[in-house]
């Protein structure tokens, strides 16, 4: 915080879109960017006489986020009507959870604080509304596709902490299989709640933040939301309780209505729908769905000592986790391969503009083998990365065909060596007046001359034997 005397406080809730085939409460397709009202029909329209029926994988799903989440699952919880009047909302009123959620008291860890989750509840998405200078369009797409709603307690006190919280929480969805989680699509938003009190003294007044799609607008607004209140805190004057909108283009938040409240929505329970009871083999079922979660992929690499950098790329990007796995599976050298893939072989990629899937997994872990029992150079590895594509022969044949491979020193090579030295009289004169540190310029001359292919280490060697000489 800016002002010492001031103590941030932040809650989020967070609504993730669940990745069932259909709609929460009928057949419709769940495609968000189908053509515009094309996956839509009377039930999620609203139309008179319809009634919801649950979906069941939306259930699950939700169940499985719950156990991902550590959150107490109720065996019984119900729907409820939350009433606002939005031409992208057709009943009217949303169908969701209120009193009764489906699961409550969770928590995720964020390096060493933990974060509570006061509860999970099922609810449906409204449409979309499209803006342009001489009309607002609606597409209902979106409408009924389901969600499920997951809201911390007022547990974080920094910008830094509500980015790392909505990051892990992200993953988490995304490991388990819950939801893709594709922020652009609106697959994954965030509304922060923002106070600002004095040390000591009760919870400030609050602000809601609507509308977030990236993490770095969720980062930005909160941080000019901060910024804004302690500004009015400073003047002694008032900050209102109201939703507000972060414009991307200007960096500020800008109002947007009065905050809502409980009352304002009029809930009352859902006459269409019975409660939601759950069986103790559908949470079973769900456990075992969840096979994997960044903190146990954290928990594997941790086990070899790997960089906590490489460790949280690992984590976050499936496809050069799926690869580095397959690779480990060829060659078990955990730290050689996340390093090479994730410095050498991404460095090359990025130069290229080429992607993983380019290359066969087993062709990489030989060749980081090769370079890990010296028998090829780095640089020779990452050369060989612009022709293995390319040609269907054995690694180890084009790399001799490529004179790639490192050479046993022979008599011929310290005689090179020796004639190389006596032409760079000032540099040894330099080493043995003391300058150990010129070695390295003598060994480039040797491995420029020969082009790499003899081994630097005993290169090392014998121009350090000859250097010593009397």
């Amino acid at each position: 915080m800016k002002y010492k005397d001031y103590e941030l406080t932040i809650g989020l809730e967070v609504h993730a879109q669940l990745s069932t085939r259909t709609k929460i409460f009928c057949s419709c397709k769940n495609e968000t960017d189908a053509e515009p009202n094309t996956n839509v029909c009377p039930i999620c329209l609203a139309h008179p006489g319809t009634l919801p029926i649950i979906n069941k994988h939306a259930v699950e799903l939700a169940i499985r986020a719950s156990l991902a989440l550590n959150a107490k699952i109720n065996m019984r919880s119900a729907f409820a009507r939350k009433h606002y009047f939005y031409p992208d909302l057709p009943k009217g009123y949303q169908i969701t959870q209120y009193k009764y959620p489906l699961a409550e008291n969770g928590y995720i860890d964020i390096q060493d604080k933990r974060i509570r989750i006061k509860r999970l509840h099922i609810e449906e998405d409204a449409g979309k509304l499209i803006h342009n200078k001489d009309a607002t369009y609606v597409d209902y797409n979106r409408a009924g596709v389901p969600l499920i709603e997951i809201v911390s307690e007022p547990d974080i006190h920094s910008v830094i902490d509500a980015y790392r919280y909505l990051k892990e929480l992200r993953l988490i969805l995304i490991y388990a299989g819950v939801t893709h989680g594709d922020m652009e699509k609106g697959e994954f938003r965030c509304e922060p709640n923002i106070s600002i009190r004095k040390k000591g003294e009760p919870l400030g007044t609050r602000t809601e933040i609507k509308n977030l799609n990236s993490l770095k607008a969720v980062r930005d607004s909160i941080a000019y939301e901060v910024e804004r209140q302690l500004k009015l805190l400073e003047n002694n004057e008032k900050v209102v309780s109201v939703t507000l909108l972060y414009n991307e283009k200007s960096k500020k938040t800008e109002i947007m209505r009065k905050k809502e409240t409980a009352a304002d929505y009029r809930y009352f329970p859902e006459p269409d729908l019975p409660e939601l009871i759950l069986t103790k083999d559908m949470i079973e079922k769900e456990k075992e769905n969840i096979q994997l979660l960044p903190a146990h992929v954290r928990e594997k690499y941790e086990k070899f000592n790997i960089d906590k950098d490489f460790i949280e790329v690992i984590v976050e990007d499936r496809k050069s986790r799926q690869f580095i796995e397959n690779v480990l599976k060829v060659y078990n050298n955990p730290k050689s391969v996340v390093s090479w893939i994730l410095t050498d072989m991404r460095g090359y990629l990025k130069q290229t503009k080429q992607t993983l899937s380019s290359f066969n997994y087993k062709d990489i872990a030989l060749l980081i083998k090769l370079t890990d029992s010296k028998k090829i150079t780095k640089q020779h590895a990452t050369k060989a990365l612009s022709f293995i594509t390319k040609e269907h022969k054995p690694i180890e044949q084009l790399l001799k065909e490529q004179n790639l491979i490192i050479q046993e020193i022979s008599s011929k090579d310290k005689e090179l060596i020796k004639k190389l030295l006596s032409l760079e009289s000032e540099a040894v004169e330099k080493y043995k007046k003391g300058k150990k540190g010129i070695i390295g310029y003598l060994i480039g001359r040797v491995m420029s001359e020969t082009k790499g292919k003899l081994s630097p280490s005993k290169v090392k060697e014998i121009v350090i034997s000859l250097l010593e000489e009397d």
